[in-house]
């Protein structure tokens, strides 16, 4: 069934006991995680609980068609109902999702896409279904977006000016993601004592504009050797126009001072004392993001990282090849180092 946009929020927040299935899909990324994760913690309050919360990855579910059912019929050690989730679905696992949608529980799944046009295969199958949902997430609108401010800095105990308020807007984008998260970074910023109203200059001062936000969203992806979150900032990177060379650029200049903290911490200086000789410094609010990932690399694994973007810039410009395709295959190779560091962690 369609879900008409003002009954969203009440859905996801209370998902009845008849929905099987809850599509999630859109060009506001950060709108159908939220929601998504709003639905799963309807019916699983615990974010770590193993036995009533499945992840699936699409490549899995593509590889292993059976995995998917067997997921939707399992039941819960203890009891209560389960929530399996599928994230960056394409029409591809259309098939496989309907068949599983057959087998008999009350599992609840709850499946994220990208952008689907009408004809999508997907998109029908949830919206003609009579125990699944489609829910759409486009852009936040501005007064949508104002309210979601005014909101959550209120409960933090803040206020925000006018222009200030329509700055923080027009840096964020219109992406509930980098909005959500450009309010953590300003709350923190704010969490002097006495500070109660946001001015401009407070959000000039720690808010880039969207294409910094999404230049950072990527950089921390390759850190982190996080494919999926990384393929969907590169989407988004391309999508505000960011050319491949500047993608490359920044991850450039990322890497490089993730080396020069990895060779002080090779040299006998402590992680902290390294990350902090780092000029300009870490921002507080990126401090332990930033330190997760300076665990993961060793200096001779930066060095070869740091390689890679060199000869991808060469290549971007010299060989004719498509440079977003050249800048993007580069960078998930790069990412998929960080992951061997995580393993051998």
């Amino acid at each position: 069934m369609k879900v008409e946009a003002r009954r969203a929020e009440g859905l996801c927040a209370s998902p009845p006991a008849e929905l099987r299935a809850l599509l999630l899909y859109g060009p506001n990324e950060g709108l159908v995680r939220e929601r998504a994760l709003k639905a799963a913690r309807a019916i699983v309050p615990d974010a770590h609980d193993p036995f009533r919360l499945s992840d699936l990855a699409p490549a899995l579910v593509k590889d292993d068609p059976a995995r998917l059912a067997d997921e939707l019929g399992a039941l819960a050690f203890g009891g209560g109902r389960r929530v399996v989730s599928l994230r960056g679905a394409t029409d591809g696992l259309s098939a496989t999702i309907e068949s599983a949608l057959e087998t008999p529980g009350d599992a609840l799944l709850i499946v994220e896409a990208g952008e689907l046009g009408p004809r999508s295969s997907l998109r029908k199958l949830f919206e003609g279904a009579t125990n699944a949902a489609a829910l759409p997430c486009y852009d936040d609108g501005v007064e949508a977006a104002e309210a979601i401010v005014i909101k959550e800095l209120a409960g933090a105990g803040l206020s925000i000016e006018d222009d200030a308020l329509a700055r923080l807007i027009e840096r964020a984008g219109n992406d509930r993601g980098q909005l959500r998260r450009a309010l953590t970074t300003l709350t923190l910023y704010m969490a002097a004592p006495g500070a109660q109203s946001i001015k401009r200059s407070d959000v000039d001062a720690v808010i880039g504009d969207a294409a910094e936000l999404s230049l950072d969203e990527l950089c921390d992806a390759v850190g982190l050797g996080d494919l999926a979150r990384l393929d969907r900032a590169i989407v988004r990177a391309e999508r505000e126009g960011l050319h491949a060379v500047a993608l490359l650029r920044a991850v450039g200049r990322h890497l490089a001072r993730l080396h020069r903290v990895a060779a002080d911490a090779a040299s006998g200086r402590s992680l902290d004392a390294a990350m902090s000789a780092l000029r300009p410094p870490i921002f507080f609010a990126h401090q332990a993001g930033f330190r997760r990932q300076a665990a993961l690399w060793s200096v001779g694994r930066l060095a070869d990282a740091l390689a890679l973007l060199q000869d991808a810039e060469a290549d971007c410009k010299t060989t004719g090849l498509p440079a977003d395709s050249v800048a993007a295959r580069t960078l998930l190779r790069i990412a998929g180092a960080a992951r061997s560091g995580r393993a051998a962690g």
